[in-house]
């Protein structure tokens, strides 16, 4: 998760500034060093401090910190894995309407993971987190239009959600359009298109995007 002001890794006094805040409640600062503990920036990498910091914040409401500390619930990192823990923590944060926070908690709903699955529920989230330019998001709620997961299936929502997740660079949805043109499912069947879509998302390191390259290229003799 990215840090939204810059700090000079050789200046110990902003760190000690951070700190100072961080002990004084302020939640953004307490967020920033439980980062700087998860990356081993300024301060030796810990993630046990980083719990305890991240901890803070989210206690105190800070969404980015209540996300971040669901992440590392659900991981297991720096914390005993727990998550039934990381889905609240995920929980919390979307009630806030915090980009990551709706997409976690969707993709626990979803799947059942620390929570009682809940297709609907996901639906709702992931299309929250899509409304925000969440590519993730907005890639899997295309792959449950395409399968019709709890919802009716409509190939064409699917193709307009994975244009959208593609135009901000996401691999699975290049691979998903790939297959929706060379299916001619939601989309006019295109075997240009297709390829064309496939290697992009080869390109950007798709694990199965080559193999399906290769297979139509065999195919095609």
């Amino acid at each position: 998760m990215r840090i939204d002001f810059e700090i000079d890794e050789n200046d110990e006094y902003q760190l000690q500034k951070l700190l100072n805040k961080a002990n004084d409640g302020d939640a953004e600062s307490q967020f920033v060093l439980g980062l700087l503990y998860i990356q081993g920036s300024l301060t030796p990498k810990n993630d046990t401090e980083a719990v305890k910091w991240l901890q803070q914040a989210a206690e105190l409401g800070y969404s980015q910190a209540q996300c971040q500390l669901g992440n590392m619930f659900f991981s297991g990192v720096g914390e005993q894995k727990n998550d039934k823990t990381a889905a609240e923590w995920f929980r919390k944060s979307a009630e806030q309407n915090d980009f990551h926070g709706l997409y976690n908690y969707a993709l626990v709903l979803h799947n059942g993971i620390g929570v009682e699955k809940n297709a609907e529920l996901a639906r709702k989230m992931y299309l929250l987190a899509a409304m925000q330019d969440n590519d993730s998001a907005q890639n899997d709620l295309g792959v449950m239009y395409f399968e019709g997961d709890g919802i009716d299936q409509n190939c064409r929502i699917a193709a307009r959600l994975f244009h959208r997740a593609a135009a901000l660079g996401n691999v699975n949805s290049f691979f998903n359009l790939g297959i929706l043109y060379h299916e001619g499912q939601g989309l006019e069947q295109d075997f240009d298109l297709a390829e064309q879509y496939f290697s992009k998302a080869a390109e950007l390191g798709h694990p199965d995007a080559e193999i399906t390259l290769n297979e139509l290229f065999e195919s095609a003799f």
